[in-house]
């Protein structure tokens, strides 16, 4: 399962992409599920920026502790938990890139950073709007692909944004999206630094020596 992943920088290649002006976030190299994350949703006027903490929470609940920081691709659609969210509030997470560890159970596993050189991800979320004290908070949970071993976020192409984030957009069309192919990625080993949440600094992406390449 991918808890971790980076926004650190929006390639020029993808400028045209994103609404009007990209904000002045800070960039995050380690960002981890119950922190405040970036996301892209439809505000009904187009793309908006907006900033969700990574937790679903649905607005008819009563258990703030019990929140959700990822949805499986192949059931979210028979979920009650999530049917309205599927429906009308899809979002992306804007990413360089995001980290999954790998290593045989009872030893200390190995962080890999995986990334497309140059190109931004857009992983595939839900968001809520939660009533609170007078207020309205974000949340937002992270879609994953079925895998047979590690679960990685589920991207949507560039190409296919407007079909994912449109609340109007057919649910076969939703569907469909949800089984799209796997892009090819570049894989690199990274330092251990990353297993510390509190470790949020470029190190944390730094490459190994004898790092794979695209797979």
């Amino acid at each position: 399962m991918s808890g971790r992943y980076s926004f650190y920088q929006v390639p020029a290649a993808a400028q045209a992409m994103l609404p009007g002006q990209t904000p002045e976030f800070v960039p995050r190299w380690n960002i981890a599920p119950r922190q405040q994350v970036w996301m892209l949703h439809d505000s009904g006027t187009g793309r908006q920026w907006r900033q969700a903490l990574w937790g679903f929470t649905p607005h008819w609940s009563r258990d703030l502790s019990h929140v959700v920081d990822h949805a499986r691709s192949e059931t979210v659609a028979g979920q009650d938990f999530f049917a309205a969210a599927l429906a009308e509030r899809r979002a992306v997470l804007p990413a360089n890139g995001f980290f999954e560890w790998r290593g045989k159970a009872g030893t200390r596993k190995q962080p890999y950073w995986l990334s497309r050189p140059e190109k931004l991800f857009y992983m595939a979320a839900l968001w809520e709007a939660y009533p609170a004290a007078g207020r309205e908070y974000f949340s937002v949970a992270m879609l994953t692909r079925p895998a047979a071993y590690l679960r990685r976020p589920l991207l949507i192409a560039a190409e296919d944004l407007d079909v994912w984030l449109d609340p109007a957009t057919p649910r076969e069309r939703v569907l469909a999206l949800l089984a799209v192919p796997a892009p090819a990625l570049q894989e690199r080993r990274v330092s251990t630094l990353v297993n510390d949440p509190q470790q949020d600094g470029p190190e944390c992406i730094r490459v190994l020596s004898g790092s794979p390449g695209l797979r």
